[in-house]
């Protein structure tokens, strides 16, 4: 925190959220960190995840002496009450029309009759709101209506997810899928990727925290990684790879990008929703068209066959992460963002 952020010293800034076993949970745990590394005090509540059909039954109080309410778009309506101005964050907008392929029927209604109205109840009555990316921020307008709505990029701890230096190593060239598995993801993709390749290559995958071992035929150059327990573990699958495949075709930020890139790793994902906010074609990574498998195994084959400019795109991949992506940046625009709800009050 710089001496002209001194009047946020010792802001306290709450923090309730539903556990969700995926990034938005991580984005409280990084956030509360932020904050306390710029000298504010971030605190969490966590509710389980039965509360977030109706908020109010979790009967979540803020701490003493809180200044700003920081929540989810979904539920942050329900927090602070009217004395508190509140932050609402959105991290993907699921009334995007291309979010539809990719939801049961049940999961439609519920955003549709119940989320929807809850997530604009948040929206209205938020003293500001941010976006992880500009495609989110777009999604969010044409869904509601246009508003201000701030875009905080995500960040990264460069310093504990960095390259370690370069050893040798022989075997297959080593790819890396890190995330939930699911068509979204494009994870329904990775066997025929695989296969395509053949055993010059191995992907190492992971399936988040919701799920154990796909239940789908997987050809043998496809390994589990296991349930990785923290931060360590996935700064180590990162670091034992090669480059980084990240099929998903629909994004609202792209955390597994990211982390690839801080840790010198290139990133091969398709040209879609806000992944080419984070990946710059032919400088940190390659981006194909969507759905283009083919193109896919090319560009892994391109950076297995040329260990110069992988090296090239790896090294230009950590320093993006670093000036673009910083726990600096993003906490001087959360600090923007407090000062406006502030002034609000």
């Amino acid at each position: 925190m710089s001496s002209s952020d001194f009047k946020f010293k010792g802001m306290r800034v709450w923090l309730p959220a539903i556990r969700a076993h995926s990034g938005a949970d991580m984005f409280t745990l990084r956030l509360a960190a932020l904050l306390t590394s710029g000298g504010l005090e971030g605190t969490i509540t966590w509710l389980p995840h039965w509360v977030e059909p109706m908020p109010p039954l979790a009967i979540a109080r803020p701490p003493a002496g809180t200044q700003v309410v920081h929540a989810n778009s979904w539920n942050a309506w329900a927090f602070g009450g009217p004395a508190l101005p509140r932050v609402v964050t959105v991290h993907h907008c699921v009334h995007d029309p291309d979010f539809t392929p990719y939801k049961s029927f049940g999961q439609r209604v519920y955003h549709d009759v119940w989320i929807r109205p809850m997530e604009r109840r948040s929206l209205d009555g938020a003293a500001a709101v941010t976006a992880d990316s500009e495609f989110t921020r777009q999604r969010v307008i044409a869904a509601f209506g246009p508003r201000p709505i701030d875009v905080v990029p995500l960040w990264i701890d460069t310093e504990r997810f960095r390259p370690r230096p370069a050893a040798s190593r022989t075997g297959p060239f080593r790819l890396l899928f890190s995330g939930n598995w699911g068509a979204r993801k494009g994870t329904d993709l990775l066997p025929g990727l695989m296969r395509a390749l053949g055993p010059a290559f191995e992907l190492r995958f992971t399936t988040g925290g919701r799920a154990a071992m796909p239940p789908v035929a997987l050809p043998g150059n496809m390994r589990w990684a296991g349930r990785v327990a923290d931060e360590t573990g996935m700064v180590e699958l990162y670091r034992g790879c090669d480059a980084v495949v990240v099929p998903s075709r629909l994004e609202g930020f792209g955390y597994a990008a990211l982390e690839a890139m801080a840790c010198g790793k290139p990133v091969i994902a398709f040209d879609v929703s806000s992944i080419p906010e984070i990946v710059d074609d032919g400088v940190t990574g390659r981006l194909v068209p969507l759905g283009d498998v083919a193109a896919m195994a090319q560009a892994c084959r391109q950076l297995a066959d040329d260990p110069a400019l992988l090296r090239r795109l790896g090294e230009a991949a950590r320093e993006a992460a670093v000036a673009r992506f910083s726990g600096e940046r993003a906490l001087a625009g959360y600090l923007a963002v407090y000062e406006k709800a502030l002034a609000s009050r």
